[in-house]
């Protein structure tokens, strides 16, 4: 193996990198099984763990679990007797089939690669020293591809179906705070929020988008939830409350979020008036605090909905937590629509 083979591993990292944007996310939870009920699955200091609460710890991963099981369970039996009725083992078959589909990478592929690599691999390596664990690599995931399609083909051709439906765990949430959106509403979406968190902006920007998709079908409120370690959230939650009292909450609101570097009292005072709100009434307000108490009410109630981190979206009382791409509020929203 060549000295470099490392580059594999510092591709993959990457090519392939994956995480959930929010300010300290919460855990989701999800469904219980069916057919948990009440069956001991562990036991400690005298004290039980049933199936039921695991599948509950689990959630939706339980579910998506069982699915890729199932899948995978349907696809070898597939495999197998086609491999019987071609008079070859399931792993020639495999291996037949991937390589018949699966094309070698393109010179331009292979140097795209390395050159995204080059800033992190040592100075002195050439392209020639790296260019076979590149082309193995774009193989190998080439391969993997190849085989996923190939299995969904099948299993397609098959008409497989994944019939265990996945019952999202709701949770009672009050719908109060500014809002927008249709007012006979099949889906309510419940935005627990923060000024100072730059994923909750990105969210913002989302469900923005999301209400104008469903302009006949969703409204949005949206309630306050400054973290601890975010120390300007607290007071900007209150002046967007302030600018509630005058009209213009969510244009206030787009501000905020444009300008989290701003977020002073004075400055807080300052878009007040680039809004051209009541400056006096506005001081007031901030300067009173009138809102902190609605601002610790939206907090309690996030906390006892187990929310530790934002945003934080309750559609139809079934948390998503996280900035997440509006494909997936679509797909939870359109299920709502479907089973409304």
């Amino acid at each position: 193996m060549s000295k470099h083979s490392h580059v594999v591993v510092l591709v993959a990292s990457l090519v392939f990198v994956f995480g959930l944007n929010a300010c300290t996310p919460p855990q989701g939870k999800g469904a219980v099984s069916r057919s948990a009920q009440t069956t001991v699955a562990a036991t400690f200091n005298n004290k039980t763990l049933t199936l039921k609460e695991i599948d509950t710890e689990l959630g939706e991963s339980l579910h998506e679990a069982r699915k890729r099981a199932a899948s995978s369970m349907a696809f070898k039996a597939i495999l197998e007797e086609k491999a019987k009725q071609a008079g070859v083992s399931a792993k020639e078959m495999m291996d037949t089939e991937i390589q018949a589909r699966t094309k070698p990478p393109t010179e331009a592929e292979v140097m795209a690669v390395f050159e995204a690599s080059r800033a992190r691999l040592p100075p002195e390596t050439k392209f020639e020293d790296v260019r076979g664990d590149i082309e193995n690599y774009l193989r190998s995931q080439s391969g993997a591809k190849v085989a996923q399609e190939l299995q969904d083909a099948w299993l397609a051709d098959a008409q497989f179906k994944f019939s265990l439906v996945f019952e999202p765990k709701r949770v009672e949430v009050e719908a109060i705070g500014p809002s927008m959106g249709a007012e006979k509403a099949k889906v309510t979406i419940v935005e627990f929020s923060d000024f100072e968190c730059p994923y909750c902006r990105q969210g913002a920007k989302t469900v923005a988008e999301v209400v104008k998709a469903y302009p006949e079908q969703v409204k949005l409120y949206f309630r306050q939830f400054p973290l601890d370690f975010h120390p300007k959230a607290p007071k900007a939650a209150q002046a967007a409350l302030c600018a509630h009292e005058q009209g213009k909450f969510w244009e206030y609101h787009d501000v905020l979020f444009e300008n989290q570097d701003k977020l002073e009292v004075g400055e807080l005072k300052e878009h007040a008036k680039a809004l051209s709100l009541d400056d006096a009434k506005f001081a007031e307000c901030l300067d009173s605090e009138r809102h902190a108490e609605t601002v610790q009410k939206d907090m309690e109630a996030g906390r006892a909905m187990g929310i530790s981190g934002t945003p934080a979206f309750f559609i139809n009382g079934i948390l998503l937590g996280g900035a997440y791409p509006i494909e997936k509020f679509k797909e939870m929203i359109e299920q709502e629509l479907q089973a409304k």
